[in-house]
């Protein structure tokens, strides 16, 4: 899950996020959905609700030791290109046919 803010702005575009789905997501795991969301959480400083649009990727993987290093390098890549404080990753096993 990836916000697009950055402060109390939307900072994170349509394009930059194209840019950084191209270059940093699709490499690893070309096989993805990208939805849009809107996030929400407590402010750990001021108590207060906050609400920011985002991003929520899916992927679809086999368990391997080398997924959770690229999804870490992934959320790295993010949280240092559009300053951001942290990216929810949310892993669990699935049974899926296509």
């Amino acid at each position: 899950m990836f916000g697009r803010n950055i402060g109390d702005e939307l900072a994170v575009t349509e394009e930059q996020w194209s840019n950084f789905v191209a270059s940093e997501i699709s490499p690893r795991f070309p096989e993805l959905s990208v939805d849009d969301a809107v996030g929400e959480w407590r402010d750990r400083d001021t108590s207060a609700i906050v609400k920011e649009p985002s991003k929520d990727v899916t992927l679809i993987v086999p368990q391997h030791a080398d997924v959770k290093g690229k999804i870490d390098a992934i959320v790295k890549a993010y949280k240092e290109r559009f300053k951001q404080q942290s990216v929810a990753v949310v892993m669990r096993p699935a049974c899926v046919s296509f």
